[in-house]
């Protein structure tokens, strides 16, 4: 199974506008944020390492899901 991926439509912490990131974890009621991204694994454009922790409002405002197929 595929990991959910996300193209942002705006630069956030320390990625840039169209970089692709996999959602690598999904937390619970008690962490601050709901998912942390990961630069997607096959996107050989993006070269740096990194992570952001966002909440679904945040990951909606700066992203827009990329359909497997799409990718």
């Amino acid at each position: 199974m595929s990991k959910p991926t996300y193209r942002l439509v705006e630069p956030v912490a320390g990625f840039d506008e169209g970089d692709l990131l996999d959602v690598t974890a999904r937390f619970g009621d008690w962490h601050p944020y709901d998912v942390k991204l990961e630069p997607h694994a096959e996107d050989d454009e993006f070269l740096g390492e990194g992570s952001v922790e966002l909440t679904f409002h945040g990951l909606e405002n700066v992203s827009r899901a990329r359909p497997a197929a799409a990718i």
